[in-house]
This record gives C-alpha cells, structure tokens and sequence, in this order.
C-alpha cells in the first residue's frame, strides 16, 4: 500500500479519475458533492471523514470505510463486485476547511482488508434524517409500513438515511477500525501523488 500524505483530496482524486475512469465520470461529481455535505459540521464523526474510493473505468463509487463491516452493504458487494480488476483507495480527511487530507492506494486485494467478508456485523435498522430536521430510529421492517410512511411526508420526506449496527457491534468496530488505521500508516509506504499516479498508471503492486 502508498500513501499520499497532506494532499488536496477533490484535485488529487480528479486527477486519478482522469487517468483511471473512462466513462461515467460525472459519478465523480457525486462523490465530491457528498463528501463536501458531510465536512459542514464543527466536529466530524467517523464515518464523515473516512472512506473507501473506488476508481473504475466505468465510474467511481464512495462508501464511509465502516459500511466495509456491515453484512450485506453495498459496500461490501462492490468490493465483490470489482475486486481483482478496479483501483481501491481510502481516503481520509485530515483538515475539513481545506478538504486535505492522505490518500492510501490499496496494492493488495481489498478482500484481505480487515477480514471483512468473513467477520461483519448484521444491520440492526436505520437512523432515518428528515427535512424538517427530525431524526428517527427504525428497525429494518419498518421503512416500508405506511405508518412510517405517513410519518416520512408529515415531516416533508427523508433527506438521508443511515444503517445502524447494534450498539455492542458499533464499539467492537470502533477498536477494530482503530487498529486498521494504525496499521495503515505504520505499513504504508509513504510517496508523493505525483509518484503515486506513476504506480497507477503502471498498475503496479
């Protein structure tokens, strides 16, 4: 694995789309707009300022790293999905005005990250956000009942919604994500982005 520490992520990550990514670019445009969204805040919370990239010739995809852990996540089928044939990378936010931060070009196969494939956590409902600025917790069954339904447009519709593992699972997954990330850095070798894109276009491991 590379890192590219202190880099300015939107232009960086451009740039790997121009050399990576030869239809569909505009999901990139998606992908800036929600990591811009989730940086408006006084303090980051984790899964706003650390993410799984993935750069394919036919469009790009965004995902909190921690949706990696849950079972059954999107996350989880592109990793699947494009594993042995597209670019992985993590990228981390370190200065949210700025939007700089590190990015990690993931060598190996992202199936070996963290055992999570083999050692995940069951989704235990939704935190569901609304635009009249009302959160409520759901349970997997309820999203479609009209009663949440009738809520949902009592309070002008949902402007997001977030998967919610079990609180014992969420503390586990904290200490595991912790871990990951010191490993990150102490077994990263460290590049600048213009080497990095060399080893991109190379393709090399």
């Amino acid at each position: 694995m590379y890192r590219a520490l202190n880099v300015d992520l939107i232009a960086s990550m451009q740039e790997i789309v121009d050399e990576v990514v030869f239809y569909y670019k505009t999901d990139f445009d998606y992908d800036v707009r929600e990591i811009q969204e989730k940086q408006n805040k006084e303090k980051l919370i984790d899964e706003e300022q650390y993410f799984l990239w993935i750069a394919r010739s036919h469009g790009t995809c965004l995902f909190s790293e921690r949706e990696l852990f849950y079972a059954n996540s999107w996350a989880q089928s592109a990793c699947r999905e494009y594993a042995h044939r597209e670019k992985f990378f993590f990228i981390d936010v370190k200065d949210q005005e700025k939007l700089t931060g590190n990015i990690y070009y993931q060598t190996d196969s992202i199936l070996k990250y963290g055992n999570f494939l083999t050692n995940d956590y069951p989704l235990a409902g939704y935190s569901v956000e609304f635009k009249s600025g009302c959160t409520q917790l759901c349970e997997v069954n309820e999203l479609g009942t009209h009663q949440f339904i009738d809520f949902a447009q009592i309070n002008g519709g949902m402007s997001k919604i977030t998967r919610v593992i079990a609180e014992k699972d969420r503390i586990q997954l904290d200490a595991r994500l912790a871990i990951l990330r010191q490993e990150r850095e102490l077994y990263s070798k460290t590049v600048s982005f213009k080497k990095m894109m060399q080893f991109i276009k190379k393709g090399k491991k």
